[in-house]
């Protein structure tokens, strides 16, 4: 693989005696010392603890570029030094470590510049240091700064005031298209009116106010962004505004006695709707301007109408996944289970590439893409570690839903959760022994 193909966004940057390097993935090994005594005449062994097994890291150092062989001799040297040295780790955070064994270099692409290093580190001392890093203001920070350079790339790159009236009448109805496809995306955020309404106004805010937000590309940024914002934080803190809206105050009734009064139809999102439905805005935006009728480059004008085309696209799609990204991050925002943060996470990446692939834009959007990029990566991944894994279960004769809750969980209350998580079930009463089940592990 080329070196300049190698997608650094999904490593992280790493350090071992300040020599710079990266990482894809972690693993390391500990435990306890134990001497296991067998006596004559005696089943059972006597096992003796003598103290903790030292931990070992081990570690593919991933060094790439033009001039990667310098980086890569002086990682080689780093890792030769007798004394104890300092790693800096993503995952494993700062610690005084040693080399253990044998250092084995792998030349990936030599011609491109990329190659690895596969080494076993052991501690030395100290116990590592935990790193502790607050992913939800980096993200928000990122979003912030994904925002502020929109502003400047799309007021680089767009011209409507002064052209010709062709070039500014189709401003005005990309403009109408870009609230379409927001007021499309409002309409299945159903749960809590009085949120539609708000955002409903900020739709309307931008059709009506169309000549003057042309005018002033900043406004008319900050409005698509904004919009696009509210639609996903509706969707993220949904249940307390819905909650809200139906009467549950500090002195009402529970959350479950609200809940029990409403028709089947009604209610909050679960964890599982609440993302797919982040997931579909934000897919959403990838049809934006498909429809659209292919200008022939013909003049300066046509030139500047495509410009503003690709800007358009470019603006509308970065909102959603800002706006998705925010949202994500939210306080309401939870998902049921590691599978489904990492199919976020890994949806958001995507978009961010296809984003930059689009082309067009200044290197201060890019920059700040590729930061929210590493910033999402970085708080789904937290998040995901305290989540269940999904796993599958097959029952070994016909059960009913119930016995399946029970035998798993011990809570026959979680039927409803196995039923909800398994569309292929006919009938809650007899679970055929083909029927492969997808539930949180126990």
């Amino acid at each position: 693989m080329a070196a300049d193909a190698f997608d650094t966004s999904k490593m992280r940057p790493a350090s071992f005696r300040g020599v710079q390097f990266y990482v894809a993935s972690s693993s390391h090994s500990f435990g306890r010392r134990t001497i296991v005594k067998e006596f004559p005449g005696r089943s059972e062994p006597f096992v003796e603890d003598v103290g903790k097994r030292a931990r070992r890291y081990q570690l593919d150092a991933f060094v790439l570029g033009p001039k990667y062989s310098a980086q890569r001799n002086k990682l080689r040297a780093a890792f030769e030094i007798e004394d104890p040295g300092t790693l800096i780790h993503p995952y494993w955070g700062t610690m005084s470590v040693v080399t253990d064994g044998e250092v084995s270099v792998k030349e990936i692409d030599s011609e491109m510049g990329l190659a690895r290093l596969t080494v076993t580190l052991v501690e030395f001392g100290k116990l590592p240091v935990v790193v502790s890093i607050d992913t939800v203001a980096g993200v928000l920070g990122a979003c912030s700064a994904v925002k502020a350079s929109l502003v400047t790339d799309f007021a680089r790159a767009t011209t409507f005031v002064s052209a010709i009236g062709t070039v500014y009448n189709e401003g005005v109805a990309i403009v109408g298209q870009a609230a379409s496809a927001v007021r499309a995306a409002l309409g299945r955020v159903q749960s809590v009116v009085n949120t539609i309404d708000e955002i409903s106004d900020q739709i309307l805010a931008i059709e009506n106010g169309v000549s003057s937000l042309l005018a002033l590309p900043g406004n008319l940024v900050n409005s698509i962004v904004g919009v696009w914002t509210s639609v996903c934080s509706s969707v993220s803190g949904i249940e307390s505004a819905f909650l809200s809206a139906v009467g549950l105050g500090p002195e009402g009734d529970s959350r479950a006695d609200v809940l029990a009064r409403l028709p089947s139809a009604g209610g909050p999102l679960s964890d599982d709707t609440r993302a797919s439905l982040l997931g579909d805005i934000l897919t959403s935006g990838k049809t934006f301007g498909d429809d659209w009728t292919p200008i022939p480059l013909t003049t300066t004008s046509r030139q500047q109408q495509q410009d503003n085309r690709d800007a358009f696209i470019r603006t509308s799609r970065t909102s959603i996944a800002v706006g998705v990204a925010a949202a994500v991050v939210a306080d309401g925002m939870t998902f049921a289970d590691k599978d489904q943060a990492l199919s976020m996470r890994d949806a958001l990446v995507d978009e961010i590439d296809a984003i930059i692939a689009l082309g067009g834009m200044d290197d201060g959007l890019y920059a700040a893409l590729r930061d929210l990029q590493v910033a999402v990566v970085a708080h789904l991944n937290n998040v995901s570690g305290s989540l269940p894994d999904v796993i599958e279960f097959t029952p070994s004769v016909t059960l009913p839903s119930l016995v399946v809750a029970h035998r798993l969980y011990g809570d026959i209350g979680r039927e409803a959760e196995i039923i909800a998580r398994n569309p292929q079930i006919r009938h809650p009463g007899m679970i055929w022994p083909t029927t492969a089940l997808r539930v949180l592990a126990p």
